[in-house]
């Protein structure tokens, strides 16, 4: 069995720095899809930690990724995200990962595995995604920002309700990270 921790969203490693120097997990992944933040440096020392400059989506391949006026804060792949200042005149085409695709091919059910979520309103796509393709059930343990109320976008709060409902229905432990 491995211990893996997942963190899709990495921005300034304000949780990954501290996860990845507890040592607790044989494997780290971290997605961040804001050039701006991605440090492919940061633990090239470290042979359990890999640094992905990728949005976390449903799909494999490239996406529109909208940059927050100051790049660091809120940058986001929704269209419908509402604060941050998001500049969305000019977006920036980034490789994305299926998450779900990504754990399943990578690890096994027995496998424990910590996922942090933190991808400014792409989350519920994602977590459909993860359901629909069932690697929602590798995890043990989520840490997840939702935003929905920072998403304009019909049925989005339900949305939240239902995917918070489906974790404790499923015994996934889940956190919420604000």
């Amino acid at each position: 069995m491995k211990r893996v921790y997942i963190d899709c969203g990495t921005h300034k490693y304000e949780i990954a720095d501290p996860m990845v120097k507890q040592n607790d997990f044989d494997e780290y992944h971290l997605f961040e899809a804001n050039p701006t933040l991605v440090d492919f440096d940061r633990y090239s020392d470290n042979p359990k930690v890999t640094v992905y400059n990728q949005a976390v989506w449903k799909e494999d391949g490239s996406i529109n990724f909208f940059l927050s006026k100051d790049y660091t804060t809120g940058s986001t792949i929704n269209e419908n995200k509402t604060t941050s200042s998001v500049d969305y005149s000019k977006p920036v085409n980034v490789p994305c990962v299926n998450i779900g695709k990504f754990i399943l091919d990578n690890f096994e059910e027995g496998d424990y595995i910590k996922l942090k979520m933190d991808i400014e309103g792409a989350e519920f796509d994602v977590l459909d995604s993860m359901i629909a393709d069932g690697s929602v059930y590798y995890l043990d343990d989520a840490l997840i920002e939702f935003h929905h109320t920072k998403i304009k976008e019909a049925g989005i709060v339900e949305r939240y309700r239902k995917h918070k409902e489906f974790f404790v229905e499923n015994k996934i432990k889940l956190t919420e990270h604000y």
